[in-house]
């Protein structure tokens, strides 16, 4: 794999991998606040986590929802499902 920019993880400050496996409800709180500090700037977010932007605006999404937590990998909706 080639190792450009937006590959490298040189200068993140927190591993937010290893913060998800123990509560990814703090991990994405984690975010919000480094977002919130930095003034609303989505790429310092994104590049003090080590993530890409659009998890970063996922995470977003969700705090605008009020809600932090996992989402259910279950669909909303099944047609075909037998009774």
């Amino acid at each position: 794999m080639r190792t450009g920019l937006r590959t490298t993880t040189q200068g993140v400050g927190i591993d937010y991998k290893a913060l998800r496996k123990t509560s990814p409800e703090a991990a994405r709180r984690a975010v919000v606040e480094c977002f919130t500090r930095n003034g609303h700037n989505v790429s310092a977010a994104a590049r003090m986590f080590g993530i890409n932007r659009c998890v970063v605006y996922d995470i977003l999404g969700q705090w605008m929802e009020v809600d932090l937590r996992d989402r259910p990998k279950t669909p909303k909706h099944q047609p075909n499902k037998t009774a």
